[in-house]
Order: C-alpha cells, then sequence, then structure tokens
C-alpha cells in the first residue's frame, strides 16, 4: 500500500473539509454547527460522518477501507465513542485530534499502520466504509451525506 499517496489523499480531504463553512452542511449531521450554537464543531464529534465520506474518497482513489467504531478508548477508557477507516492493518483518521484537549497529541491526518492508541478502544462496529452504506436502508442520512459529500469536493486542492 502506498502510504504517501494514502496520507496526500487523506490530508486533501480533510483541508476541503475544513474549508467548507459548517453551516452550510445538512443540519442533519455532525458536520452541521449553527452559528448561533456555542459547540465545539469539527472534528469534535464528526468522527462517524467524516470516515464515511472519507471512505467514498478514498474508494474513488482505489482506496477500499473499512468504518470501524469503538468505544472506552484512551489511557484511561475516558473516550467514550470514536471512528476511524482500516484496512488490513493500516489506520486512516482525520479527527483523532480532536482528543488532544484530553491529553492526547494526535496529528490532523493519521495515516500508520499501527495504532496502539486506536487499539486502546473496545471495536463496536466494522463494515462497509462509504456513506453508500446508507442508500438502500436510509434514504435521507444517504441524501444528506451526499450532499456533504459534494460541498467537501468542491473544496478539494
Amino acid at each position: 500500500m502506498d502510504l504517501l499517496k494514502l496520507h496526500d489523499l487523506a490530508g486533501q480531504f480533510r483541508r476541503a473539509l475544513e474549508r467548507v463553512p459548517q453551516n452550510s452542511f445538512p443540519n442533519e449531521i455532525s458536520l452541521y454547527k449553527h452559528p448561533d450554537y456555542q459547540t465545539s464543531g469539527f472534528p469534535a464529534g464528526c468522527c462517524g460522518d467524516s470516515s464515511e465520506l472519507l471512505a467514498e474518497f478514498l474508494k474513488e482513489n482505489g482506496f477500499d477501507f473499512e468504518y470501524v467504531g469503538g468505544r472506552d478508548g484512551g489511557d484511561d477508557e475516558e473516550l467514550m465513542t470514536h471512528a476511524w477507516l482500516a484496512l488490513d492493518d493500516f489506520i486512516v483518521d482525520i479527527t483523532a485530534d480532536q482528543f488532544n484537549d484530553c491529553g492526547y497529541s494526535l496529528p490532523k491526518v493519521f495515516v500508520e499502520q499501527e495504532s496502539p492508541w486506536h487499539d486502546s478502544f473496545k471495536i463496536e462496529e466494522v463494515r462497509e466504509g462509504s456513506f453508500y452504506v446508507w442508500k438502500d436502508s436510509d434514504k435521507n442520512h444517504f441524501s444528506n451525506m451526499e450532499r456533504a459529500y459534494r460541498l467537501v469536493l468542491a473544496q478539494l486542492d
């Protein structure tokens, strides 16, 4: 696997995601942030939706990652939930830095073959990575994610 290419693609996607005004996203997904509310905003609380969007982008570029959801991670199991992408032993995570306020030093774009930090989570879910997983089971969520995906793609380098 070409880690350099993978890191470059994940970095491009993260930067594009950051460029989209958060109040432009559909308000039914975690990436949306109302300008009048004092929520923390991306990347905090956005790992699931961000991972699904990134998975589709990576798939379109030749990398077919799975979505991984875990709970009770961190040094003291203090991190309730988190989601990232995995393929074999490779991990891609563009929202791990949301936990830096909890005393961690995680990069904005995490692409590694192994990760003790990710291994600290109890895995609850492993499934197809892309948001297309919702196409038949939740058409409204799929539509919102598809709209969000187009917004991010429009901001790519």
